[in-house]
């Protein structure tokens, strides 16, 4: 598995693109318009005022809490009774390998994005909304009786940020509407425990590219971005709920027989049934 600070990546793409960033700017309305038809239309808020366009596609990347979405499929959000610590820090002891360590109702994983850095994510049950005045000492506390090496990146963080980990509360039918298309969070936000939130948004984005590049008639092009993404990201979303349900979600009673069922469990099979999920090509082909 590699790993990149999310920075870099968002770096990296703005310095590929050509086309005009707006930023600071907040949707408000979205109008899907008809493929062959009406153009989309999008209303915006920015520091200089509200704004207007119409577009031949629209691509909702506006996160779990997405107005488009909202204006297209109204759907609730459900707390999912964990939030999450993140930290991105200095670090040249931990070797390449995404490490999870599973604790009573907790998990802590750990991934390097660099030579010299290490992000690592702390997924604890806790009431939504809490409010916690020291975070790093927080973190700190909660971790401070579990392996040498969680309490070692723990203990050399500075500076952590939380948030609260929400999902829908029912699956979307579909995801694209007129000529509006959700990916990423907008479209199928799951919980961190696979650690592929960003990384479907990603493969959404290329499949879209693949759309707009393969030219010819937008919605059979949309129909085919479907069949693409929405069986896999529904067994994404289901692969990390299972895994929250093993690891995480398990008390301190639960965990004696989780891991009596590991031990006996072949590690190669493990390994193999754990990492499958993870491979993807983008589709060769995408004429109309």
């Amino acid at each position: 598995m590699t790993g990149i600070h999310r920075r870099r990546l968002h770096q990296a793409l703005a310095d590929t693109q050509d086309a005009d960033m707006v930023l600071g700017a907040r949707v408000t309305a979205v109008e899907p318009g008809t493929p062959g038809r009406e153009r989309a239309r999008v209303t915006w808020e920015s520091a200089d005022g509200v704004h207007n366009a119409q577009a031949d596609l629209v691509v909702a990347a506006d996160e779990i809490r997405s107005i488009t979405r909202s204006a297209l499929f109204p759907n609730a959000l459900r707390y999912s009774g964990f939030s999450c610590w993140r930290a991105a820090i200095t670090d040249t002891t931990v070797d390449d390998r995404f490490a999870m360590t599973w604790g009573p109702n907790a998990e802590f994983g750990a991934l390097r994005i660099s030579a010299d850095e290490v992000y690592w994510y702390g997924y604890v049950a806790m009431p939504s909304g809490r409010v916690i005045t020291d975070e790093v000492r927080a973190v700190r506390e909660y971790f401070a009786a579990w392996a040498p090496d969680v309490q070692a990146l723990t203990e050399t963080t500075d500076e952590v940020i939380r948030h609260d980990v929400w999902v829908l509360d029912r699956p979307l039918p579909r995801y694209t509407v007129g000529r509006v298309v959700l990916i990423g969070d907008a479209a199928h936000p799951m919980l961190p425990t696979l650690g592929q939130g960003a990384n479907s948004a990603l493969e959404d984005a290329v499949t879209v590219g693949l759309v707009l590049s393969a030219g010819g008639d937008l919605a059979a092009g949309l129909q085919r971005y479907e069949e693409e993404r929405y069986r896999r990201t529904r067994r994404l979303v289901s692969r990390s709920a299972q895994m929250g349900r093993m690891g995480a979600e398990v008390g301190p009673r639960g965990q004696v027989l989780r891991n009596a069922l590991l031990r006996i469990t072949p590690p190669r099979a493990a390994l193999r049934n754990g990492t499958r999920i993870f491979e993807w090509m983008p589709p060769r082909s995408f004429g109309a």
